[in-house]
């Protein structure tokens, strides 16, 4: 599997994670199953990115643990 580097460094954290909570909830409005399904899988290229980025950025910046 090739990959691929994507710059990341200036994604604004704090707003992707209340995007994400807005995309959250959305999903469990949806009206069919397959708006879910793929707002679902957006959820998780989402999740992956931060996985992603979390390794070099840390976990503070990207999740807000602190």
């Amino acid at each position: 599997m090739n990959h691929i580097i994507t710059d990341v460094s200036d994604v604004d954290w704090d707003l992707l994670r209340k995007q994400k909570l807005t995309l959250y909830l959305a999903i469990q409005d949806a009206k069919t199953e397959d708006v879910k399904d793929d707002l679902t899988g957006i959820l998780h290229l989402i999740d992956h990115v931060q996985d992603s980025a979390a390794e070099q950025l840390g976990d503070d910046l990207v999740f807000q643990t602190e």
